[in-house]
């Protein structure tokens, strides 16, 4: 059997972090960041296949996009699937978001299941 791909999620809400992990968690080795400077610090040490990230970060944090734009930066190797939630619909209207770092931008709430299977697809590890 192959390992499990690795996932960072960057998510400041303890019950979102607490509801993604377990859904994601049977196929998946997922590490949390709840702030943009634990993300960072994850992504140094350790290489993650895929990324999921809140915008929203708190008051005291990089936003989502910003924290992903520094974790590509310093990537020695090709990025990982990157993909951006929020609670604002009108995510695509402004130019935050640097054009091509995200492989989705999803709407909060999604399909986690649905999620789940595209970055599994993604990362090439699909219908296992």
């Amino acid at each position: 059997m192959t390992e499990k791909p690795e996932l960072l999620l960057i998510e400041d809400d303890p019950l979102n972090v607490f509801i993604i992990t377990e859904h994601f968690s049977d196929r998946f080795m997922v590490s949390a960041a709840t702030n943009s400077d634990e993300a960072l610090e994850l992504a140094s040490a350790r290489s993650f296949d895929a990324i999921i990230s809140d915008e929203n970060l708190g008051n005291f944090s990089l936003t989502g996009s910003k924290t992903c734009v520094l974790i590509k930066a310093s990537l020695r190797k090709s990025a990982p699937y990157m993909v951006l939630l929020s609670g604002y619909s009108y995510m695509d209207e402004g130019t935050d978001y640097p054009i091509g770092l995200f492989d989705e931008k999803l709407v909060k709430p999604t399909d986690l299941d649905e999620l789940k299977e595209r970055i599994l697809n993604a990362v090439g590890h699909g219908n296992a």
